[in-house]
């Protein structure tokens, strides 16, 4: 069914704002959808939570105009048509709002394509690997497994829970290792939260993909949600999961921008002759962020009891021809790898 939006004015932005700005409007509207107007009032563009996201990849700055990343031919509707006409194209386009205009290019409301498989919870089973020693959080780890380790007052496996909890993601399973018994004491079958938790208890470490392999070979869960329990994100897992599904990927890696600033002003050299100076450049990169989507094919890659990082699975899937896409994040993303980083976001969940 389709709805009429009449108060817009949420979903308008001006074109001199940049893609940062847009991203926190974005988080904060329903359709992740957003119409770009120039200076002169007149609609340039539209703006989706999918442009940002490639748009960051293909490596342009937060600090940059969303007028380099907008879709500047958005779709409109000019003439008059019937509600079944409108459906019809934003099914077969994938789109959730359309604008009517006037012959003046004015805004007169907009269409809102509301999909019930939209608002449905998520059947995916999501892995969260709890099982490592966390000595980078010592001595916070020396008698606690760094899941049960608190920030913003919960352990931080919860809040990865919490978090998965407001996608109606309900089924999760938990790779143990290290003091796994104290994570079990804790959550038990999971009903205390409402939602269906079994386990993973390895007997040797096996690294941050190995565990996979102790599944259950007759369980399809794929696609399979699978995180590091030292992940705390505002990552929408559906937006997550439609990209995967839509790309066609065997295997979706999450990935975070990260930047690097050289306190010092750079030589250029050539041998020893000097070609300039660049001051204080930045190194941009984008960094494993812990979390993954894997198909089933991907899964039969790993062998039982055997050590297996995570990147080493991707490349032998790679090389095995599979389709491996990357999915950028950036919401709020944390690695409670160390003391700092949990300070970090303890603050942030605090002010949530």
């Amino acid at each position: 069914m389709i709805e009429k939006i009449k108060d817009f004015s949420q979903y308008l932005i001006n074109e001199d704002i940049s893609i940062k700005e847009a991203m926190l409007l974005i988080n904060d509207i329903k359709h992740k959808t957003i119409f770009i107007f120039s200076n002169n009032k007149k609609l340039i563009g539209s703006l989706t939570d999918g442009d940002i996201r490639r748009g960051i990849i293909n490596n342009f700055s937060p600090q940059d105009s969303v007028k380099l990343i907008m879709n500047r031919n958005p779709m409109l509707v000019v003439d008059e048509k019937s509600n079944e006409s409108i459906i019809q194209t934003m099914v077969d386009k994938g789109i959730l709002l359309l604008p009517k205009v006037n012959p003046k290019g004015d805004i007169l409301f907009i269409y809102s394509f509301v999909n019930e498989a939209n608002n449905a919870p998520l059947n995916n089973t999501m892995v969260i690997m709890a099982g490592g020693k966390g000595t980078r959080l010592l001595p916070k780890t020396r008698d606690l497994p760094k899941a049960l380790v608190k920030v913003g007052g919960k352990p931080m496996l919860e809040q990865i829970i919490i978090t998965a909890l407001r996608f109606g993601i309900r089924n999760f399973i938990i790779s143990i290792n290290y003091l796994g018994l104290k994570i079990k004491k804790y959550f038990g079958d999971g009903s205390a939260w409402n939602v269906n938790i079994s386990y993973i208890e390895e007997k040797n470490f096996l690294g941050t993909a190995g565990s996979l392999g102790l599944l259950e070979k007759s369980d399809d869960l794929s696609p399979l949600i699978v995180i590091n329990c030292d992940v705390i994100s505002e990552l929408n897992y559906k937006e997550l999961l439609n990209f995967h599904i839509q790309n066609n990927s065997d295997a979706t890696l999450v990935v975070k921008k990260h930047e690097l600033t050289n306190p010092y002003g750079v030589v250029l050299l050539d041998g020893n002759t000097i070609k300039g100076f660049e001051e204080k450049p930045v190194y941009k990169n984008f960094i494993n962020a812990g979390v993954y989507v894997l198909e089933r094919k991907i899964l039969k890659l790993i062998k039982s009891n055997k050590f297996l990082d995570m990147p080493v699975l991707l490349e032998n899937a790679i090389k095995k021809g599979n389709h491996v896409k990357a999915f950028n994040v950036y919401e709020p993303w944390f690695d409670l790898g160390n003391e700092e980083d949990l300070i970090i976001a303890n603050n942030f969940i605090k002010k949530l």
